[in-house]
């Protein structure tokens, strides 16, 4: 039952306390529903996406229960949406060319496989680990090319990426990390010096392997 049918049913029968109850209800829809519009402006996503993407949505038939359950979602995600939007600022040093970069983020995500939020949080892994700010969507974009869609590998990814970044070279326990979710540098790396593997990895043993030879490999 639509929320103004349910209160004009019940303001024909005189019952006041109800329809005060469902003013009430519909006040705080419109607070969620500006909490939708924050969301979409840095994050993404609507009060009925937010609610849709709730486990066992689409079993909910109360109107009531599903109210109260997407006015709830909706409130974290808008609370999420600006501690992002924050995050981003403190990582990237001006709101101007944080609020650009998740534009272009947001605009990746959307013509991908991956969900802004996803996008977002690999962004500020490499962030996090110094990642010029300049370089961060370009090297969004290769670390998620490589990982097709798989958020769990997008995070290793990122965060392995900021790790040798910031060590300089690649190191034989970041490398471990990269062939758990299948990816292996050193095959990249040996089509392109024709060393072979085990000649790499020996290198890779004594810091040999720097962090320019890495992300070529990952280009």
């Amino acid at each position: 039952m639509k929320l103004l049918d349910f209160i004009i049913k019940f303001a024909s029968k005189g019952d006041s306390s109800v329809v005060s109850a469902a003013s009430r209800i519909q006040s705080s829809i419109d607070a969620a529903e500006a909490s939708a519009n924050k969301l979409s402006v840095s994050v993404g996503g609507r009060l009925k996406q937010a609610f849709l993407s709730l486990p066992g949505a689409e079993f909910i038939t109360n109107p009531i229960v599903a109210m109260t359950a997407g006015i709830g979602t909706v409130a974290g995600l808008g609370m999420q949406a600006e501690k992002t939007a924050k995050s981003f600022d403190v990582l990237v040093g001006s709101e101007s060319k944080a609020s650009s970069m998740l534009a272009e983020i947001n605009d990746y995500a959307d013509n991908t496989l991956w969900s802004r939020m996803d996008m977002s949080s690999a962004a500020q892994s490499l962030l996090a680990y110094s990642i010029p700010a300049e370089k961060v969507v370009k090297d969004l974009k290769m670390l998620g090319d490589i990982s097709l869609g798989d958020k769990n590998k997008m995070a290793t990814l990122s965060s392995v990426f900021g790790q040798v970044s910031t060590a300089g070279r690649l190191l034989t326990q970041d490398y471990k990390q990269l062939l758990n979710v299948g990816f292996n540098p050193l095959v990249d790396i040996s089509q392109m010096t024709g060393k072979s593997m085990a000649t790499l990895q020996d290198e890779m043993s004594k810091g040999k392997i720097s962090f320019q030879m890495f992300e070529q490999a990952v280009v």
